[in-house]
């Protein structure tokens, strides 16, 4: 769960030398440099029970939120709110340590305080996002390394 990770690049090679009726086989294993890979980092959390419960997932990618996706069921009715940059249906946007995310109707601000992010959902149309009788939380919290989602 590292924003970054590095790898050693091995190489090994095998030398076949021939001489007369006798083969001799040389491994040598040489270790080149070391490469830096941008990694990408995936937070769920879940809270409730089968008939009642939320959900929220977030994708972070150089310290950035990439995209998010929440869930929620009471019952048989359920809402689904979800977004990634450069789709075609929501605009993201940087304010310090808050991520705006702003949709054909409503919002969503995601707030990074250390290990923690908060995402609050303004002015969500419950139409577009929701069945007749499902619930949008106001505010969602997941905290890296925890399972458990605080709802709102």
């Amino acid at each position: 769960m590292l924003n970054t990770s590095s790898l050693t690049r091995i190489v090994s090679y095998m030398i076949f030398f021939n001489r007369g009726s006798s083969h001799k086989i040389i491994f040598i294993l040489l270790t080149f440099s070391t490469v830096h890979l941008s990694a990408s980092e995936k937070l769920n959390c879940r809270s409730g029970d089968d008939e009642y419960s939320h959900s929220l997932s977030l994708e972070i990618s150089q310290g950035k939120v990439t995209a998010f996706s929440y869930f929620s069921t009471v019952y048989d009715f359920s809402c689904d709110v979800s977004a990634s940059r450069g789709d075609r249906l929501s605009k993201w946007s940087e304010k310090g340590k808050t991520t705006m995310i702003s949709f054909e109707e409503g919002n969503a601000a995601i707030t990074r305080s250390g290990n923690t992010y908060t995402i609050q959902f303004i002015d969500v149309s419950h139409m577009l996002h929701c069945g007749m009788r499902g619930q949008l939380a106001d505010q969602i919290t997941i905290v890296r390394g925890k399972k458990e989602c605080d709802v709102r």
